[in-house]
């Protein structure tokens, strides 16, 4: 790819998924390949005539202006690539994801010039409902450069267990979830970091959110001595979830207690399943689970694939 080339990574907000979908390909891009690469949540006409990108990555468009706004990026022989990291059309009586941005949204991917998708099931979509040709698979994965590896743990409660995650996760908090998590662990043992269910209002202990780039190092200090991922297997919109969560805490070398939700069943054999009350994870297999990630997983392992996505991307249109 050549060093010339400038790419800007632009998001209407910032949060974890903006984190992951464009602050951490923007950087890592650029260490890999040398090229000019920027990340904006404040982009317009005035910045783009400014830096003058070769390509831009957009999250999640929607709307007449923004439509203009693509086509005038095209009018500057700038190619256009939307990324997408969740399963929208499987969503019901959503209140952001009305039928008229999704139709909108629809229009602005058949516009631009390629599709980036989180997932193998995000691709199957897009070509299912016929959207775009030209789309490529760049996974979700952890930032070995953003915790302390050498930090040591603070063992200060005989148990520990935490969730993590934004309000989208609210419909997996069933009756039947809640009432299990409720059963299983005390209330002062269980951690909700970030958005507390509904149903676990008064129960759980509740930590606030905290911006993406401190994160990694919040859970790590946590000092979790287990993670429990609530994904509904049952429901569509979590198929085609990356298994993000299980990443980062696997890397931090916490155990894990998941169901078998699609995004996480090849990792099965490396954490508890809580449909079976499988409580304990051997040691071994958190080893084994974190070395894994690291060397498999890992922005900085998946280099090289990470290049070669986004070449392919570009490529293929100019």
């Amino acid at each position: 790819m050549n060093k010339n080339l400038r790419f800007l990574f632009a998001s209407s907000k910032w949060g974890g998924s903006a984190y992951h979908r464009m602050y951490l390909p923007s950087i890592h891009l650029r260490k890999i390949s040398g090229i000019q690469s920027l990340i904006s949540t404040d982009y317009n006409y005035n910045m783009i005539e400014t830096f003058k990108p070769h390509a831009i990555f957009f999250q999640w468009l929607s709307g007449e202006k923004s439509l203009t706004f693509v086509r005038w990026c095209q009018s500057k022989n700038i190619k256009v690539f939307i990324d997408i990291d969740d399963d929208i059309w499987s969503l019901e009586d959503n209140s952001e994801w009305t039928k008229e941005k999704i139709e909108s949204l629809e229009q602005i991917i058949r516009q631009s010039d390629g599709i980036v998708v989180a997932s193998n099931k995000l691709e199957e979509i897009i070509r299912e409902r016929k959207l775009h040709e030209n789309v490529v698979i760049s996974g979700n994965y952890v930032d070995l450069d953003s915790f302390d590896d050498k930090y040591i743990r603070e063992y200060i409660y005989e148990t520990r267990v935490g969730w993590y995650g934004s309000s989208s996760h609210e419909q997996d908090f069933s009756d039947a979830i809640c009432d299990w998590l409720i059963k299983y662990f005390k209330a002062d043992d269980l951690i909700v970091f970030g958005h507390m269910p509904a149903k676990l209002e008064g129960y759980a202990r509740f930590i606030e959110g905290v911006e993406p780039l401190k994160f990694m190092q919040t859970l790590q200090r946590l000092n979790l001595d287990m993670g429990l991922i609530i994904c509904d297997p049952m429901i569509e919109f979590n198929k085609a979830k990356t298994p993000i969560k299980l990443l980062e805490m696997a890397v931090l070398g916490i155990p894990i207690l998941s169901s078998l939700a699609e995004p996480y069943l090849p990792f099965k054999d490396y954490i508890g399943i809580y449909e079976e009350n499988d409580f304990f994870v051997e040691k071994s297999k958190v080893i084994k689970l974190q070395k894994l990630v690291k060397n498999e997983y890992s922005w900085q392992a998946r280099k090289e694939d990470v290049y070669k996505t986004y070449k392919e991307l570009y490529d293929n249109v100019v």
